[in-house]
């Protein structure tokens, strides 16, 4: 189109950067911003996916650059500007700049539900996780009319669950579904893992049958409780004929399911037992 003498509309800027940032050619996308500042004013629309962009480079000092040059030009910043700005310290371990851009946020009244949740993410990201400054900012939430959503009640979960933290998991679970936010299949596998992590196997079938009963299928649920089972090769061989049986009346694919509990160790009677459920009737 350049070539051709005719100068792309502001719009077609967009589209181009966008189209190859997701392809992950961020030199070409790059290129593309260049030509768009050439030839139009930029707005805090186009800082914006200039920030995005130079964060997927992972160019930290770069993007503290144009920080600064926004900055300079008093261009006023977005919500999703702070988000990108304290989703990048965050992944450069820079927990400080993350804090001062969060706080910045809030003065400019921009820290809604997503915000919080970007920042509670990047708290409990960091080498040691504060689940206690986590919990302050989603009680901070509520004292500045933000009500936490399911998202953010599933960001801190998530978090627990990787480190073994069963019990913390386990409330933040249980006020979640008190506030009447649906928990998700996602939330019962984490607090599943974090269960199975703190040696709580039993505790961990108990929610799996809540998932059950709640109707959340789903595949990833059914490939943790394989990996719960494979673990404690104490539990009943009722648990592997019930897995079988819930999933023979679901969507969900059946033959990954009976292989994965095929692989597990229980003794040569269980197995001879699953192993005629699968061939009978699967």
């Amino acid at each position: 189109m350049r070539e051709s003498g005719i100068e792309p509309r502001k719009d077609v800027y967009h589209h181009m950067i966008v189209s190859h940032s997701r392809c992950g050619n961020l030199e070409r996308a790059m290129t593309w911003f260049h030509g768009m500042k050439a030839s139009h004013e930029l707005s805090s629309v186009e800082y914006s996916i200039l920030l995005s962009l130079v964060a997927k480079m992972g160019n930290l000092r770069l993007f503290t650059a144009i920080i600064n040059s926004i900055e300079e030009k008093n261009i006023e910043k977005s919500g999703y500007m702070y988000a990108t700005m304290i989703r990048t310290f965050s992944r450069a371990r820079r927990l400080d700049l993350a804090a001062e851009a969060f706080e910045e946020m809030k003065q400019r009244k921009l820290a809604d539900t997503a915000g919080y949740n970007v920042f509670i993410d990047a708290v409990c990201t960091q080498q040691t996780p504060d689940f206690a400054r986590a919990k302050a900012l989603m009680t901070d939430m509520e004292d500045q009319g933000v009500p936490p959503s399911s998202t953010t009640y599933g960001t801190v979960i998530h978090h627990l669950s990787r480190r073994g933290h069963g019990e913390p998991a386990v409330q933040m679970f249980e006020e979640m579904t008190k506030r009447g936010l649906a928990p998700t299949v996602i939330t019962y596998t984490q607090v599943m893992r974090a269960l199975s992590r703190g040696d709580e196997p039993l505790k961990a079938i108990a929610y799996w049958e809540r998932m059950k009963r709640q109707g959340v299928r789903s595949w990833s649920s059914y490939c943790q409780f394989s990996i719960l089972l494979n673990r404690y090769r104490s539990v009943p061989t009722a648990a592997y004929v019930g897995a079988l049986t819930v999933a023979k009346s679901s969507q969900i694919d059946r033959g990954n399911l009976t292989h994965s509990l095929c692989l597990l160790p229980p003794d040569q009677t269980d197995r001879y037992r699953i192993c005629c459920w699968n061939r009978c009737t699967l």
